[in-house]
């Protein structure tokens, strides 16, 4: 039961795939409206070429059947009275004696034979064209034509014998003629009704022809156009949705919304409706590529932030431990700059004391001259004297090569604060390097 049902579902999906307009070529939706409208005019000249048929065949049995009934007619009509005409002229002649009487009778023949003439063209008429309701006329006509030719016989042979006897025949014989020609004319009037009723019948057919003509054709167009019209309103919206779409992908802007397989179809624009689908799949693939770049972006941007701190307290650590050994360096130099102040400041202690007591040996040596029961107690004081200055001098020499010494430490000194000074220099400049690196990497 489910795979009938299946089976089922499937005939009818392919059967609508089939009358799906969006599935035929161009050439069959371009095609239609002409094939349409072909047919239509093949219609419209078929109905009109067997109306036309119907009308040239009716116009046809009025001239072949109706037209040659009434000329054969009037010529029977007319042969029956020159007959009857020519027996009245032999008679007169032959009341008047003018006439030979053999000759009359041999005119009198000759116009017996005339009327099997007149019945022969009676009976071809009854053959060819006469129809039901004439049968029973031209019966009646060629009945009183051999009544009337039996006249003429027996007329014929009673002028050798009492001409007054066939005289007396004569009067029938006029009546015999009067039904004739009236059956004649009757069946002549007949016939001109039946053609003029064949002819308004005529006419009425190719009114109900032409307005039957008109009707097919309204018909035929309207068709054409219904058909025209869906083929222009299908195809154009079906370009309007690829258009649309397309647009839609050319923007970027919200290209899952366009569903490319609500757009397949399999005429000449499927193509299109394929590239649309490789169009998106693009699309998609250059955002995700994007958003990867936009994740990679991120991604060394912390990474760059990451090094970019990682330096800065590799920096910072590089800098403070170059400040330390600057700052030690200093406090070593102040101390030392304190112990030689403080050896200078003794030095110059020394040396004024020295100052001092030359001033005094120069105060003693004036006082020889004016005390000299006090010399040998100057001379010996003196000599203490010099002699502590000896070694007041050798001290001061002594604090002299140590401050020299301390200078010398100091220069020293000063040569490592410059080679910290370079080295921070050369810090400071990897850190650009560094930074550089990472800025081009980012």
């Amino acid at each position: 039961m489910g795979q009938n049902s299946n089976a089922q579902c499937k005939r009818r999906n392919m059967l609508q795939r089939i009358w799906s307009l969006s599935n035929w070529p161009f050439y069959l939706k371009i095609g239609l409206p002409a094939a349409v409208a072909v047919a239509v005019i093949c219609g419209l000249s078929l109905f009109a070429r067997n109306a036309l048929t119907g009308q040239v065949a009716l116009t046809q049995e009025i001239v072949d059947q109706d037209f040659g009934a009434i000329k054969q007619l009037d010529g029977i009509a007319a042969e029956v009275r020159d007959i009857n005409g020519m027996l009245f002229r032999v008679m007169v002649f032959q009341s008047a004696g003018e006439a030979d009487a053999a000759k009359t009778v041999e005119e009198i023949t000759g116009l017996s034979q005339r009327i099997d003439g007149v019945i022969e063209k009676l009976a071809r008429f009854e053959t060819e064209l006469a129809t039901e309701a004439q049968l029973s006329q031209t019966s009646a006509v060629k009945e009183e034509l051999a009544k009337y030719k039996g006249a003429i016989d027996w007329v014929a042979s009673m002028l050798e014998i009492d001409f007054a006897s066939a005289v007396s025949f004569v009067a029938p014989f006029d009546e015999n003629y009067r039904n004739m020609i009236g059956i004649i004319d009757e069946m002549v009037a007949g016939v001109v009704t039946d053609s003029q009723d064949s002819a308004q019948r005529a006419a009425a057919d190719a009114s109900t022809t032409v307005l039957l003509l008109l009707v097919v054709a309204g018909v035929g167009l309207a068709i054409s156009a219904a058909v025209a019209f869906t083929v222009a309103i299908g195809t154009t919206r079906s370009i309007s949705h690829i258009a649309d779409a397309t647009l839609t992908l050319a923007k970027g802007e919200n290209a899952d919304a366009v569903d490319i397989d609500r757009l397949a179809r399999r005429d000449e624009l499927g193509a299109i409706v394929t590239s649309l689908q490789v169009f998106k799949d693009n699309i998609a693939r250059i955002a995700a590529m994007r958003e990867e770049q936009e994740a990679m972006q991120q991604k060394a941007e912390a990474q760059r932030r990451e090094t970019m701190s990682e330096l800065a307290e590799e920096l910072e650590r590089s800098v403070m431990e170059v400040a330390d050994a600057l700052g030690d360096a200093m406090g070593r130099m102040r101390n030392e700059t304190d112990l030689m102040t403080n050896i200078a400041t003794e030095t110059n202690n020394q040396a004024s004391a020295a100052n001092g007591a030359t001033s005094e040996a120069s105060a003693n040596i004036q006082a020889v001259a004016s005390a000299s029961e006090e010399l040998s107690v100057s001379i010996e004081e003196i000599s203490r004297q010099v002699v502590l200055s000896n070694e007041v001098t050798e001290q001061a020499v002594g604090h002299a090569g140590e401050t020299s010494a301390t200078v010398e430490e100091l220069s020293r000194s000063a040569e490592r604060i410059g080679d910290v000074v370079a080295l921070i220099n050369e810090v400071a400049s990897q850190t650009n390097l560094l930074a550089l690196n990472a800025t081009i990497e980012a």
